[in-house]
């Protein structure tokens, strides 16, 4: 992986006095650009209630936008149990784990 340094006077210029940060990911295991996204903003992030899914293989988390929480609120378990059911479905039909440390 390719280093690099970052002008932090550049960086900052358009942000004036605004509070900002800057991030730098770690690599990741290759993966198909149409299963990618980068997502930032003001959300809420939800964790399953139930001991099955907190126990899983795969940590998952489901993040959505702070306006539309109190909508998922009631139905973040279905996310859950469906995503648990997909990666179980996948890992017997392909014969192969999930290759990631966690599913947000």
């Amino acid at each position: 992986m390719a280093s690099f340094e970052i002008d932090e006077a550049e960086f900052l210029k358009d942000y004036g006095t605004e509070a900002t940060c800057c991030f730098e990911f770690g690599e990741s295991p290759r993966i198909s650009t149409y299963l990618y996204a980068f997502i930032a903003g003001p959300y809420d992030i939800f964790e399953s209630d139930k001991e099955e899914i907190k126990n899983f293989n795969v940590p998952l988390r489901l993040m959505c936008r702070k306006s539309v929480a109190r909508f998922l609120e009631n139905s973040k378990e279905d996310y859950f149990n469906t995503t648990k059911s997909g990666i179980e479905y996948y890992e017997k039909t392909f014969s192969t784990p999930y290759p990631f440390a966690k599913l947000d």
